[in-house]
């Protein structure tokens, strides 16, 4: 009797393990795999920075009425930033591993952040002429800040990454 009851306990330990191994498998299947920009990706994306350069260089031509002379002061360090984001997504068309874009990803909100806080100690803006909204000038201060720290964020989580996928290729 005891023997019979041991064996009863071996099957359902066995067809326990059985269904845990089924239920693992079939998370395994619905887990969805995280993919890489891929290649259409870079390839907007470079596109997306061509064009932004060609309007900060030409903004203040068109007479868009609250941009100021001053932002010829900011226009060299956005124009870096644009171009080697530009660069970097070139590179990632050729070599697009994982812990080489974390760590230009990086270097790049690292150069965004530097040009945001230039663009806020310049402010090149004069919302003066825009009526209606007398507090336009301190939102766009507060969303320049607001940008900073996301930009902070965003490189502290690119180097962990960067980090992470060197401890785990070790």
């Amino acid at each position: 009797m005891v023997e019979e009851e041991r064996k009863d306990i071996d099957q359902s330990k066995d067809e326990l393990a059985n269904l845990i191994d089924d239920f693992e498998e079939e998370q395994q299947e619905k887990r969805v795999v995280k993919k890489r920009p891929g290649k259409a990706g870079y390839i907007g994306a470079i596109v997306a920075n061509i064009v932004l350069i060609f309007i900060v260089n030409n903004i203040l031509k068109w007479g868009v009425p609250f941009f100021t002379r001053e932002f010829t002061k900011v226009l060299w360090i956005i124009n870096l930033s644009l171009s080697l984001t530009i660069a970097c997504n070139i590179i990632y068309l050729i070599y697009d591993r994982a812990w080489f874009r974390n760590l230009t990803q990086m270097f790049l909100n690292t150069l965004s952040l530097l040009a945001t806080y230039i663009t806020y100690k310049v402010f090149p803006f004069d919302f003066s002429k825009v009526t209606g909204f007398p507090f336009l000038g301190l939102l766009v201060r507060v969303a320049l800040i607001f940008i900073m720290v996301i930009t902070v964020i965003a490189a502290i989580a690119e180097l962990m990454k960067f980090f992470l996928k060197l401890d785990s290729e070790a």
